[in-house]
C-alpha cells in the first residue's frame, strides 16, 4: 500500500528505452485493478532483486510499461 500511495496513482516508468513523452509515463492506475491487463491494470515491480521490502525497493508500473520492462531484461 506504501508504493501505491508513493506512486500516486500514477505509473513511475522513467525507462528512456519506453519513448515516454514526459520523461516519465503518465498513465492514472486504479489500486483495484492490481495485475489486471485492462485499462488502468498495474503491477507491482522490485527495482532491484527482493530484498528489503520498502517502498523505495518497489515500483508501480502500468502493464504495459511492466511488460516493455521484463522485455528489456532479457534482450541480448
Amino acid at each position: 500500500m506504501q508504493a501505491w500511495e508513493k506512486a500516486g496513482g500514477q505509473c513511475e516508468c522513467h525507462r528512456l528505452s519506453h519513448s515516454h513523452t514526459y520523461g516519465r509515463c503518465t498513465r492514472r492506475m486504479i489500486y483495484e485493478k492490481r495485475g489486471s491487463r485492462e485499462h488502468g491494470g498495474w503491477v507491482p515491480r522490485y527495482r532491484t532483486s527482493p530484498g528489503a521490502a520498502t517502498p523505495l525497493a518497489c515500483e508501480i508500473l502500468c502493464f504495459d510499461c511492466f511488460e516493455q520492462a521484463s522485455n528489456d531484461e532479457f534482450k541480448t
